[in-house]
């Protein structure tokens, strides 16, 4: 698509939503609709505080305290512009044009959300808001957890500047719209947590053989080099069921961290440990040998918040993991979350995360991070599954359509999505770190099987045998 459609398209985007809400009387987000479209239009930047201070002028305390998390989505929608140039012939305008499908993106995300809350805003505004805040500095940290504790439960992070801050509507508003309210603690910003997900597609048996991806990968042959031992692999998750048979002898004392509820990492979804069954499962496994950490961060529900999922990272480089899975995502970039990846990738550790099952060209995060391993799902006849994400960050492909592998209770169960895909290329890691091959990405790039297009395959689907002997 021409930058000069994409940008019309984004516009278009944005008028049929600005209609659609103001004919259901919700003044603070048709404005904030607005601001997104002038942003658009005029290719230039709103600050965030300008954005949020003029909305608020708007908001009565039930509206407040009901689209406050919506004013934020708002901002992002906005933020995504900032620091673009007007149009000149020299192509700038070409090079922002993404930035306003972004922008079109979110504000669509915006609406969803508003109709959502609008169904049951008494339920909305009881619940308690995980506000993400980020300090000046690491040493500003500590003062402005201190004051944040006055308004909630404060969670900690050790690598970088941000605190979790879980409280009441009320006082997330007093957060989110003055800075003032911590006085000079050292907040930079204040804003509510980003949503974590697994979604994983539920499959049928499509072949005869449940180990069709192991073979497309060549497993058998790689296992005469290394089957993983003395490899360390944090599945940060939904938790693991590390009773199960084929996995019991995999985890080491205390099996991981339970982050969500503080008690065992135990799957209660069984999205993790499908995803640690294509790991280290006895049968089902790329590297059976690996040793495993359940780094559980979603509910039974399979979903999450974002200071969750970076204190599964941090827990993860702490313990001096070798390989981390990430078969989870969000829509919406976290820098705290990018500066942690980039700290893990230059410790050497390799972080394996999903491409996203949008099926379109969207970016899934923590995949799309710098230092991440975005992977990419195929077929058992190597064709681009339909629901994989396509874009230009993609870095392998791995097999994720009806994958068997392991489900708790000591069973076994068909499932698909990039989710699935990605633990096979965690696994290739640890046979490689088991066989002392250390350029994880770069050797399976190097040795991968080229299918074509880079934005669907990447680099190509990785060919274990092929990786384990490359000198």
């Amino acid at each position: 698509m021409e930058p000069s459609t994409r940008v019309s398209h984004a516009k278009n985007t944005l008028d049929q939503l600005i209609s659609e809400q103001r004919s259901m009387k919700i003044v603070p987000l048709t404005q904030a609709l607005r601001a997104a479209h002038n942003a658009v239009l005029s290719l230039s930047g709103v600050p965030d505080a300008d954005l949020l201070a003029t909305l608020s002028r708007n908001f009565d305390i039930e509206s407040r305290r009901a689209l406050n998390q919506i004013v934020s989505m708002a901002a992002a929608a906005v933020r995504v512009t900032a620091g673009a140039r007007p149009f000149d012939p020299e192509g700038s305008y070409a090079r922002y044009a993404g930035a306003c499908e972004d922008a079109a993106r979110a504000a669509t995300n915006l609406g969803i959300a508003a109709q959502r809350v609008l169904a049951a805003p008494e339920s909305y505004a009881a619940a308690p808001v995980q506000l993400v805040l980020q300090a000046s500095s690491l040493q500003a940290v500590d003062f402005l957890a201190r004051q944040a504790g006055d308004f909630g439960e404060v969670r900690r992070l050790s690598y970088v500047p941000y605190i979790g801050v879980r409280c009441p509507g009320p006082l997330a508003d007093e957060l989110i719209f003055s800075r003032a309210a911590l006085g000079k603690s050292g907040l930079v910003s204040a804003r509510p947590a980003r949503v974590y997900s697994v979604k994983p597609l539920h499959a049928t048996q499509i072949r005869d053989n449940d180990d069709w991806n192991l073979q497309l990968l060549g497993a058998e042959r790689a296992w005469e080099y290394a089957r993983g031992a003395g490899s360390h692999v944090a599945i940060i998750d939904t938790g693991v069921d590390y009773n199960h048979r084929e996995l019991s002898s995999c985890f080491a004392d205390g099996h991981g961290i339970d982050l969500v509820d503080s008690g065992s990492p135990m799957d209660q979804n069984g999205h993790g440990t499908h995803v640690a069954g294509t790991v280290a499962g006895a049968s089902t496994g790329v590297a059976p040998s690996a040793t495993l950490y359940a780094v559980r961060v979603l509910d039974e529900n399979g979903f999450g918040d974002e200071v969750t999922v970076l204190q599964g990272i941090e827990w993860a480089v702490q313990h001096k993991v070798d390989v981390i899975n990430m078969s989870l995502g969000s829509s919406y970039p976290s820098d705290g979350e990018a500066e942690l990846v980039k700290l893990a990738a230059a410790q050497g550790i390799a972080v394996v995360c999903a491409a996203g099952n949008d099926g379109n060209t969207s970016y899934n995060y923590p995949a799309s991070y710098p230092g991440a391993i975005s992977v990419a799902a195929v077929d058992c006849d190597k064709k681009h599954a339909s629901f994989s994400n396509r874009n230009n960050l993609v870095d392998l492909c791995a097999p994720g359509v009806s994958i068997y592998s392991l489900a708790p209770g000591g069973g076994y169960t068909y499932l698909s999505g990039t989710s699935m895909a990605t633990p096979h290329i965690a696994g290739a890691c640890a046979l490689l770190k088991s066989a002392a091959k250390l350029q994880y990405e770069s050797i399976l790039q190097t040795t991968a099987e080229k299918l074509g297009e880079k934005n669907k395959f990447g680099a190509g689907l990785i060919r274990l045998p092929e990786a384990l002997s490359y000198e």
